[in-house]
């Protein structure tokens, strides 16, 4: 996915889950998008993209430790809310999934 097709999907799912939330996002070099999607005073949404290595993590952050995510380090995988120091194995998710998901859980 080059890094146009990922700013793009993503932009669509924030503004789809988190209408009124604050974020920004920054591209280095043409090759990596970092965003963060503030939630409140303890809670952030942090993203990850990187065309060239296609590396891809997506992390909900409360306190300043990982309570959610996914990533593609080694092999696409969740790090789920009830322990998030684990990997479950899964597809690729979609930027739209994962913000669902982490707007489900934060509701």
């Amino acid at each position: 996915m080059t890094l146009a097709d990922f700013r793009r999907d993503l932009v669509a799912a924030i503004e789809m889950y988190f209408p009124h939330a604050k974020w920004n996002l920054s591209e280095r070099r043409g090759i990596e998008l970092q965003a963060r999607l503030e939630i409140d005073a303890r809670r952030f949404i942090s993203i990850y993209h990187s065309a060239a290595t296609d590396k891809t993590s997506y992390a909900l952050i409360e306190n300043g430790a990982r309570i959610f995510g996914y990533d593609n380090s080694r092999f696409w995988h969740c790090h789920p809310i009830e322990n998030p120091t684990q990997h479950h194995a899964c597809s690729e998710p979609t930027s739209r999934q994962v913000m669902r998901e982490m707007k489900e859980l934060l509701e």
